[in-house]
């Protein structure tokens, strides 16, 4: 407990708050005394408030938190004092008293929790990645960076706004609900390449996105933010898409030529893909595609086929073919046809070969009707 009396400039003291002053005796002394060991740079702002609240203009009351610097031990020590002014009639003041505390502790922490809020504030404005942290069940934004604002069309006026009144027009894709779902449950979530209909740098579309909602705890263990990142991958998407699109349509020919076709890839020459008329003539089912040629067709192990594949592999020359003659087993049943075809090397975009296509016809019925006339 301590009291001033302004009628003699001194301040009075119990055992406790002259502990925080760091005295070993006397229990008072002058009102400048007392401020000669409140620290230099809180002298002015706690003088300044003891004047305000001696003013009988004001309400009377006195609160600060200031440092101290013992008087007999040289010790820093951070206290609040709380107090009010009592006056007279006429605005004399007649009593200015109150309790005092040491908060050292509390003020190092808020410190230390302030650092921690000033890093997070540094590295959420420094990475390239848009990031941002809400805070709240409302996940009010707290931060975000200009990249974040970027990706949502918007100014610093959305900070401190709440995450679903920054951006209405995401209302019914899903984002909200998988935002509140992170923050009730205390369970991250991560999206990859999403699709999110908004508007971006002024043009409305559909974006894609890789992102996470990260739920922060504090001391207690409870959920009070959730930091939001994301990488903007529309780009990547669409050249997917289009590589996927091309593949497709790739495909579709190959199913579809009149012509027979397969590829075989890697030295033991695994079928990748065969189409219908090639699987026609050699008189398998589809359950070969993925195995190598000769376990898919053993009775071709004493031609030069693979030879020829792997040749073909390892040059980049082609191969071509005409009216060879092959003894195949079709469907089980032994076969004997006439042959055309062509040794293709598959290159990768690098150049470099990967696999082989056959192209191939048979001729059985041209051969057979020469050989007649013949």
């Amino acid at each position: 407990i301590w009291e001033y009396d302004p009628a003699s400039n001194q301040v009075r003291w119990d055992e406790r708050c002259r502990a925080l002053f760091g005295l070993a005796a006397d229990n008072q002394m002058s009102y400048e005394q007392a401020f000669a060991h409140v620290h230099p740079d809180d002298v002015a702002r706690v003088d300044q408030a003891a004047q305000e609240a001696m003013n009988p203009q004001s309400n009377g009351v006195f609160d600060q938190t200031y440092r101290t610097i013992g008087v007999d031990d040289g010790k820093l020590r951070w206290v609040r004092f709380q107090g009010r002014v009592d006056f007279t009639p006429t605005g004399t003041v007649q009593r200015f008293a109150g309790i005092a505390q040491e908060v050292t502790q509390q003020v190092q922490d808020q410190q230390v929790a302030a650092e921690s809020w000033a890093q997070l504030r540094r590295l959420i404005e420094a990475t390239p990645v848009a990031m941002g942290l809400h805070v709240g069940p409302e996940l009010r934004v707290e931060l975000a960076n200009d990249t974040q604002l970027s990706y949502w069309g918007k100014d610093r006026s959305a900070l401190g706004k709440p995450f679903r009144e920054v951006l209405p027009e995401l209302d019914g894709q899903g984002f909200f609900e998988l935002f509140e779902q992170a923050y009730a449950t205390g369970q991250p979530y991560q999206g990859q390449a999403a699709p999110a209909h908004l508007s971006l740098n002024g043009k409305f579309g559909t974006y894609y996105f890789d992102y996470s909602f990260n739920p922060i705890r504090n001391e207690q263990g409870q959920v009070y933010a959730v930091l939001n990142t994301a990488i903007n991958v529309t780009e990547q998407v669409l050249a997917r898409q289009q590589i996927e699109e091309s593949e497709r349509f790739a495909h579709t020919l190959f199913e579809h030529s009149p012509v027979a076709k397969a590829v075989f890839v890697g030295p033991d020459m695994i079928i990748r893909t065969a189409n219908k008329n090639m699987l026609s003539m050699w008189g398998k089912e589809s359950s070969v595609i993925g195995s190598p040629f000769i376990e898919a067709l053993p009775e071709l192990v004493s031609t030069p086929q693979v030879d020829r594949l792997r040749q073909v592999l390892m040059t980049g020359e082609n191969f071509y073919q005409a009216e060879e003659k092959f003894e195949l087993l079709r469907y089980g049943q032994p076969y004997t046809g006439y042959y055309e075809y062509t040794y293709e090397a598959l290159r990768a975009a690098s150049g470099t070969i990967y696999g082989v296509i056959c192209v191939a016809s048979e001729v059985t019925q041209q051969v057979l009707a020469r050989q007649q006339v013949e």
